[in-house]
């Protein structure tokens, strides 16, 4: 591997049934763009990278902001949800002292009576107060109002200023330009393909 890359991999295998061929790499500390046509495979490629993220990703810790709902901590106020993941923090980061104001006002609420703006904000910033060294984000900006996907883009920045590696899946990519530095595609003919470049 080379000293720039965090992994670089070619693999095949399945998603939902259909074949994937894989060849990628991620750079160190750069935001990366997963990018293809709506339903094709990103968020489950994703979901691959999770359940083999200690083939792939040896000695980094990872922090996955997914669209899954918050089962079981959405029965509990994102306050009592930082008292019961405190044991779980990989490292304090300033940032989260700075961007924590975004959830003062419903802080206190149960996440299941969140909208869903709020909701999206509660689980950046539990990614965020948990600290890692790599950051997946599927869909970010889903359900953000243009004040709080400002901050969210910003926050991501502020990331990737800390020498931390982003992997992003975002349809509204438009707003993200000015931060990613690499792509990789998903495109699918007989199979699924996902290349840095196709």
């Amino acid at each position: 591997v080379r000293r720039n890359v965090l992994i670089e991999f070619e693999k095949r295998f399945k998603i939902h049934g259909l074949d994937v061929e894989c060849k990628i790499h991620l750079p160190k500390a750069k935001a990366c763009l997963i990018s293809g046509p709506n339903g094709i495979g990103k968020s489950s490629f994703i979901q691959f990278l999770k359940i083999h993220q200690t083939e792939f990703f040896k000695e980094q810790a990872l922090i996955f902001v997914d669209q899954f709902p918050l089962h079981p901590l959405n029965q509990i106020s994102f306050k009592e949800i930082k008292d019961q993941l405190q044991s779980f923090r990989h490292e304090e980061n300033s940032l989260f002292e700075e961007f924590e104001k975004l959830v003062y006002d419903f802080e206190n609420k149960s996440v299941r009576d969140l909208s869903g703006g709020q909701k999206q904000l509660v689980k950046i910033l539990i990614g965020l107060y948990l600290g890692g060294d790599i950051f997946i984000f599927d869909e970010p900006l889903q359900y953000l109002d243009q004040k709080n996907m400002s901050q969210i883009v910003l926050l991501l920045k502020r990331l990737k200023q800390q020498n931390k590696t982003l992997l992003i899946v975002e349809h509204q990519s438009n707003s993200l330009e000015e931060l990613i530095d690499h792509k990789i595609v998903v495109s699918r003919d007989d199979k699924v393909r996902i290349h840095d470049r196709i």
